[in-house]
């Protein structure tokens, strides 16, 4: 069990890939684009802004960054604040650490203000120091994200936190920056593309006794 613990949101703590992964394919039908069949895959590090640059650029939208975000917002704020719940276990992992003196936080690629009120709901709010969102032009393809929120927990070795992530991208990203990481099975996303190195694999939260 390591001291520092870093938690990705979607798809490690929190079944709520589903609502990502139509989200962006659904706003560009209904501006009469196509989505490229990896387009999700490939947007899987970047937060909202970054996100929709994207789109905006290789689809050569004429809406501004401002229109689409109001369009994107709209479903995925009623989803958090109403219906997107916590992976089973999760509460159980979150009071052993508690219980263990281990200081938890969340980086993730998602606006704050949503996963706030999504652990609100679900009642786990109370486990975790801060949410810690990636900034522009930093996504989770840069450990960045990872080295503060490490540091805002009071540590300053990689090697002593944990980082828990769905996303091989997101995975081989920790790994590369030095700390212990723990791969987080989700349906959205591929098992075979996980990186060397990690600390450990779980299917599920209930696999993640077995490692301490």
């Amino acid at each position: 069990m390591e001291h520092f613990n870093i938690f990705d949101f979607d798809g490690t703590l929190a079944d709520s890939m589903y609502v990502w992964s139509d989200s962006a394919p659904r706003l560009l039908r209904s501006l009469g684009r196509e989505p490229a069949p990896d387009l999700s895959r490939r947007m899987v590090h970047l937060n909202l802004t970054d996100s929709l640059r994207l789109m905006k650029r290789e689809y050569q939208l004429p809406q501004s960054e401002e229109e689409l975000t109001r369009m994107v917002l709209g479903r995925v704020t009623e989803e958090y604040r109403l219906r997107v719940q916590p992976k089973p276990g999760v509460r159980r992992v979150l009071e052993t650490l508690r219980a263990h003196g281990c200081p938890c936080c969340i980086a993730t690629s998602t606006d704050s203000p949503l996963v706030q009120a999504a652990l609100e709901r679900m009642g786990l709010a109370e486990y975790f120091a801060f949410v810690l969102t990636t900034r522009p032009g930093a996504g989770k393809d840069k450990p960045d994200v990872y080295l503060e929120a490490l540091s805002r927990l009071g540590g300053d070795q990689p090697g002593q936190a944990a980082v828990f992530e769905d996303s091989p991208r997101c995975l081989a990203t920790a790994v590369a920056a030095g700390f212990q990481v723990y791969a987080v099975e989700d349906p959205y996303s591929d098992p075979k593309e996980y990186p060397p190195g990690l600390r450990a694999r779980l299917k599920n939260w209930q696999d993640w006794s077995e490692t301490l």
